[in-house]
C-alpha cells in the first residue's frame, strides 16, 4: 500500500511537469496511467481510495487546457469509471464528480450528468444513495443550465418522483425559464415541457466548445403543445394539413406550412404516448412536403422544419431510422447555403439527428462525400458533424460495422486534416485525437499516410 501511495503522490507532479514542459506526452501517460488509476479508486482501503480519487481530480483539472486530452479523458471516464463492474469504482467516481466541481467552478459537469442520473437506477444501493447525494449537491451549486440539464435527463429516464424530489426538492422538475430566473413546478404527464436545443459553436469558431460524447443544449422559443387525443384526432389533423404542401410554394400557402410545421412540433412535444405506430405512418406521406419546408425561401418556415427535424430525433430517436439518409442529405444542402442562420440551423438539426439515430454506413458515407465538396461551408459543417458521429457511436466493438465506419472515417479525416480551411483543421485534430484513443493502430497509420506538412 506505501508503494501504491507514492505512485499516486507523484502523479499530479509529473502531469504538471508534462504541461508545462512535455505537452505532447500527455496522451501517452494517459493512455497507461489512466485505466489502473480508475481501478485504484475502488480500493478496499479507504486511504488509497481517497487519494486516487483526489489524483484522478487534479489529472483531469490540468488537463483541461488541452481540448484533445481532455476529450479522451472524458470518454475513458465515462465509459470505464461510470460503468466500470466494480460497483464501489462506480460509487467513487461520483464521489470524484463532487470534488472537481467543487475545487473549480468552470468544471464541465455538465457532460457527466446524464452518466450520474443513470446511477440512480443502479442494482447497487450505495450507488444509488452517492448518485441521489451528487445530483443534490449539483443541483445547488452549479449554473441553471446544468440544473435544467438534470431535470431534463432525469425526465428522460422516467426516474420516479420520489427520487427526483430527492434530487430537486419537493417543487419537482425545472421548467424552462422566462427572463429572469428559474421557475420550478411538478411534473406531469399532461404537462408539456421545452426540449433543449443544441447548441454549438461552428458558426464562430471550432466545434471544440462541444461536449464530448453528446450535444450542450440551449432554450428556443417554445410551441403550443398539440395533445393527440385519438387516433381519429390525428387523422383528421393530418389529412387537414397535406394539402397546403401539394405543389410549389407561393404566397398564398407558405403560411399555411408553417402553420401544419408547428401543429406537427406541437403534436411531437405533447405526447406521442400510445399513437407512435399511426404517427410514423403519417409521418411517411408528410415527408416530402416537410423537405418542401425545408429548403423553403421564407426563413421563419425553414427555422421552424429545423426545429421539427430536432424535435423528431429527439423523441422516435431509432424509429427514424427509416429517414435519416434522408434528412442527413437534405441537411447537408442547407449546410451549404451562404446564409448564416441557414446553414447553422442545418448543421444543429444534422448534428442531433446522427447522435439519435442507430448508426447507418450510409451516414458516414454521405458525410465523406461532403469533406471533398469543393464548398468551404459544407467542409466546416461536415467534419463537425463526423465528430459527433464518432463520439456518439464508438465504433469499438470489432464488428464488421465498426470495420466500415473505420473505412469511412479514413477517408474523411485524410483530407480534412491538410484542407485548405483552419476551422477544418481544428476540428479535424480534435476527432483524430478522438480517433486516436479509440483506435490507436488505425490512427497511427492513418498518420503515417499523411505529409509532414500537415502532421505540424
Amino acid at each position: 500500500m506505501g508503494l501504491g501511495l507514492a505512485t499516486l503522490n507523484t502523479i499530479p507532479a509529473l502531469v504538471g511537469y508534462l504541461s508545462s514542459y512535455q505537452p505532447g506526452l500527455i496522451k501517452y501517460v494517459l493512455q497507461h496511467l489512466l485505466p489502473p488509476m480508475i481501478d485504484r479508486i475502488g480500493d478496499p482501503k479507504r486511504l488509497a481510495r481517497d487519494r486516487a480519487t483526489q489524483v484522478l481530480a487534479d489529472f483531469s483539472l490540468g488537463a483541461s487546457p488541452h481540448v484533445a486530452l481532455m476529450a479522451a479523458f472524458e470518454r475513458d471516464v465515462k465509459l470505464k469509471a461510470f460503468q466500470h463492474k466494480s460497483a464501489r469504482v462506480r460509487e467513487q467516481i461520483l464521489a470524484w464528480l463532487r470534488l472537481c466541481n467543487k475545487q473549480s467552478s468552470g468544471f464541465p459537469v455538465k457532460r457527466y450528468v446524464s452518466f450520474a442520473v443513470k446511477l440512480l437506477e443502479d442494482s447497487n444501493e450505495a450507488v444509488r444513495e452517492a448518485a441521489k447525494s451528487v445530483l443534490a449537491h449539483l443541483t445547488t451549486t452549479s449554473t441553471p443550465d446544468t440544473l435544467e440539464e438534470i431535470s431534463a435527463e432525469l425526465r428522460r429516464r422516467n426516474i420516479r418522483t420520489s427520487l427526483v424530489e430527492a434530487v430537486l426538492g419537493k417543487g419537482g422538475l425545472v421548467t424552462p425559464a422566462k427572463p429572469g430566473g428559474l421557475s420550478l413546478r411538478p411534473a406531469s404527464r399532461e404537462g408539456f415541457h421545452e426540449i433543449p436545443r443544441p447548441k454549438t459553436s461552428l458558426g464562430h469558431g471550432s466545434s471544440s466548445s462541444e461536449s464530448f460524447g453528446g450535444i450542450e443544449f440551449e432554450k428556443t422559443a417554445s410551441v403550443p403543445p398539440v395533445p393527440i387525443l385519438s387516433v381519429k384526432f390525428l387523422d383528421t389533423e393530418i389529412q387537414n394539413m397535406m394539402p397546403c404542401f401539394a405543389g410549389k410554394e407561393g404566397e398564398d400557402n407558405w403560411m399555411q406550412r408553417e402553420k401544419a410545421i408547428q401543429t406537427l412540433r406541437g403534436m411531437v412535444r405533447a405526447n406521442l404516448e400510445g399513437y407512435t405506430a399511426p404517427f410514423l405512418a403519417h409521418l411517411k406521406n408528410l415527408m416530402d412536403g416537410i423537405l418542401k419546408a425545408l429548403h423553403s425561401l421564407r426563413t421563419t418556415l425553414q427555422m421552424a422544419t429545423t426545429q421539427l427535424i430536432i424535435d423528431l430525433a429527439l423523441t422516435l430517436r431509432h424509429r427514424l431510422d427509416s429517414w435519416a439518409e434522408l434528412l442527413l442529405h437534405n441537411l447537408l444542402k442547407l449546410c451549404q447555403l451562404t446564409k448564416k442562420i441557414s446553414s447553422q440551423a442545418g448543421y444543429q438539426a444534422a448534428c442531433v439527428l446522427v447522435r439519435y439515430v442507430t448508426y447507418q454506413p450510409r451516414l458516414f458515407a454521405l458525410l465523406s462525400a461532403a469533406m471533398l465538396d469543393k464548398n468551404i461551408n459544407l467542409r466546416i459543417y461536415a467534419i463537425g458533424i463526423i465528430k459527433i458521429l464518432l463520439e456518439s457511436h464508438l465504433f469499438t466493438d470489432g464488428s464488421e460495422r465498426a470495420a466500415d465506419a473505420l473505412v469511412h472515417l479514413n477517408r474523411s479525416l485524410q483530407p480534412a486534416l491538410g484542407d485548405a480551411s483552419p476551422k477544418v483543421r481544428e476540428t479535424a485534430r480534435e476527432v483524430y485525437w478522438t480517433y486516436w484513443h479509440l483506435h490507436p493502430s488505425s490512427a497511427d497509420t492513418l498518420l503515417s499516410t499523411i505529409d509532414p506538412t500537415t502532421k505540424k
